[in-house]
């Protein structure tokens, strides 16, 4: 059968892909569907992945039947993505279109998509479809026409549920499919997705056409999204992350903000009791997106986050829940998830503060617990002997005790010597137990803020530069997990360069320390330390500071003879400014930066700074499992 006048002449062939695996209840009707296409040229290439049932004797009669249109290849059982790929290899078409073997093609939809794409600047039309649901009972439930709106800004869309079709209503170039590599065969689920979104993101042109393509079959088996919640809420996430760092770079338009803002909210909820730490992650994005993120639904939820906080709120909710069972025949349902008010569902009021309050109470004092018992296991982990176990122990303690005291009570601290268990000879490290080195070692060591992800760095690290290196814990953690780097140290409190010196003293070949800090030029500037021993700031100098030097970052790489920088760590509490608006001559140099923001600014300021000359920013527990604010040059991933 010819096609349409409007059709070039001789019309582009199509190839439509069909992978097969145990769908002898539809396959044939699937088959069926591409023959009777009011289109050609045309070619169908089933491709078996490794059935047990009558699949293949099906797809071998419409072999015999339409030898010159209908193509069949059998494997072992490796997954749809992978027989995809095997078929879309084996195709020739201009055009490709996708079918699961359980769906059916509406007979004009190749012709009016091909049509649409012959005669625009467009790469896929998509269009409209049906759902056929089954029942448990054998009934069967038509919808009605449904469409996906794809605007403007595909790559946000296609996340959308707006924006969402069933793979066979896609008609796709060839040459779209081959620019992005084909289908991801390591993904469990959400392969679809994530084939139209790596071409979305491409700028990618989609065009809508009328006509309907075909009937999706919902069954009664559950899907990977209903039998496995988990691995379907990952896969989400990945793709959620991969669309912040592409809009993190290509900037962000309200569209964009509401769709992620929608997936991470529903993972953020998905997450909160059994991944916590993907909950932080999904909230970090969150905040990122909005400042404060509140969700708009429910709206008890919603209310209460006004009031206390997103994180807090669910807390709430979550003893709620869990307790509701023992407050009677007052609870009617849920305020938390139904967006009821508290007064109108539990009259007595009272007892739902005072049990909330409590609630909320022992939890907190749990996590408390929790965490102290946690440091004070640490402390026997990373002694090297037990004389320092135990003082290491006791300074724990006695940091804890003299933080819970009032500021005048606080007694002042001297340095003590502890020896810690390292990758090679135990190393001994002078800390001031009542100060907040105590603090900072449990950071570094116990939560291990510094650990860079081993897909980002190689082991080979050689080249260290720690702006803001305190006493020297972090130089430390760097040199046990990275024996063969060099490290300079640059650090303005005179205080902290005294005892920097001592617990490097042992690593003075692998080590240099500057006195001073880092800037976008030579000068001087004054020291505040009216804070904490880790939170020394620089100001304009005054006569009640003392004044230091200050350093640009060329100068600090001369003084190692480095043309390169692996990782920079930056924690110099609020002079990133300073450092980072004026970097053109050095920033490109540097691999990894490993960076904690202070007030007033965010990762939107570290971007705006970086991310011109090759860098994607990275919150602290992201998918790339950071602990700290982290950027990665482009040329990083390129490696891997």
């Amino acid at each position: 059968m010819s096609p349409d006048n409007n059709i070039l002449d001789p019309a582009p062939l199509v190839s439509i892909i069909v992978p097969c695996y145990n769908a002898a209840n539809w396959i044939e009707n699937a088959i069926h569907s591409c023959v009777r296409q009011n289109y050609r040229p045309l070619e169908v290439l089933v491709v078996d992945d490794g059935s047990t049932d009558a699949s293949w004797s099906m797809i071998s009669s419409f072999v015999t039947r339409y030898p010159k249109l209908v193509t069949a290849f059998r494997q072992s059982n490796q997954g749809a993505p992978h027989a995809r790929n095997v078929g879309f290899a084996k195709s020739k078409g201009v055009f490709v279109k996708w079918l699961d073997a359980d769906d059916v093609l509406s007979e004009n939809t190749i012709l009016s998509q091909v049509r649409a794409l012959e005669s625009s600047n467009a790469t896929i039309a998509y269009g409209p479809w049906k759902v056929v649901t089954e029942k448990e009972d054998g009934t069967i439930i038509t919808s009605d026409i449904l469409t996906a709106c794809i605007d403007s800004d595909p790559a946000a869309t296609v996340l959308h549920l707006s924006g969402w079709a069933p793979l066979f209503s896609y008609l796709m170039k060839r040459s779209a499919v081959e620019e992005v590599g084909g289908w991801d065969e390591s993904l469990p689920c959400m392969q679809d997705v994530d084939l139209v979104f790596r071409m979305a993101r491409r700028n990618t042109n989609f065009i809508h056409t009328t006509t309907l393509t075909g009937i999706r079959r919902r069954p009664v088996t559950p899907t990977l999204a209903t039998r496995n919640a988990e691995a379907f809420n990952s896969q989400c996430l990945r793709l959620y992350e991969i669309a912040f760092v592409h809009f993190e770079k290509t900037g962000w338009s309200p569209w964009r903000k509401t769709v992620l803002s929608d997936g991470y909210g529903w993972l953020a909820r998905s997450f909160f009791l059994k991944r916590p730490h993907l909950f932080d992650l999904c909230l970090n994005r969150l905040n990122h997106i909005h400042g404060r993120y509140v969700p708009s639904r429910p709206l008890g939820l919603r209310w209460l986050s006004y009031i206390c906080g997103y994180r807090f709120a669910e807390h709430i909710a979550r003893w709620y829940r869990m307790f509701k069972p023992s407050w009677g025949p007052n609870v009617v349902k849920n305020p938390i998830l139904s967006g009821a008010s508290a007064k109108a569902t539990i009259p007595n009021g009272k007892t739902f503060s005072i049990r909330h309050i409590s609630f909320l109470f022992r939890t907190a004092i749990t996590k408390k617990i929790t965490r102290y018992l946690d440091e004070l296991t640490s402390c026997f982990q990373l002694g090297a002997d037990w004389q320092s176990r135990f003082t290491l122990v006791k300074a724990t303690i006695a940091f804890h005790c003299a933080n819970a005291a009032p500021r005048f009570l606080r007694s002042s601290s001297n340095p003590r010597q502890f020896l810690l268990r390292t990758a090679g000879a135990p190393t001994p490290v002078w800390l001031r137990p009542t100060g907040g080195d105590i603090f900072i070692f449990h950071e570094i060591f116990l939560d291990r803020i510094y650990d860079i992800p081993e897909n980002v760095v190689s082991a080979n690290v050689g080249t260290i530069v720690d702006l803001g290196a305190h006493i020297g814990l972090t130089t430390l953690f760097f040199l046990n997990t990275y024996p063969n780097a060099r490290v300079m140290c640059v650090e303005p409190n005179p205080t902290n360069v005294a005892l920097l010196g001592r617990n490097l003293k042992n690593h003075a070949s692998q080590t240099a320390i500057i006195a001073g800090a880092a800037g976008g030029t030579f000068g001087d500037a004054g020291l505040d330390m009216s804070g904490a021993t880790w939170q020394a700031s620089l100001k304009t100098t005054s006569s009640n500071m003392q004044t230091i030097s200050v350093f640009p970052m060329t100068h600090i790489m001369n003084q190692m003879g480095w043309d390169h920088i692996d990782i920079l760590k930056i924690d110099i509490e609020g002079s990133e400014k300073q450092v980072l608006e004026q970097c053109d001559s050095w920033i490109e140099r540097v691999d990894v930066i490993l960076i904690e923001l202070h007030q007033p600014y965010t990762l939107e300021h570290l971007a705006s700074w970086i991310s011109p000359f090759g860098f994607s920013v990275f919150p602290p527990n992201s998918s790339f499992g950071n602990k700290t604010t982290m950027a990665v040059h482009d040329r990083c991933f390129s490696r891997r």
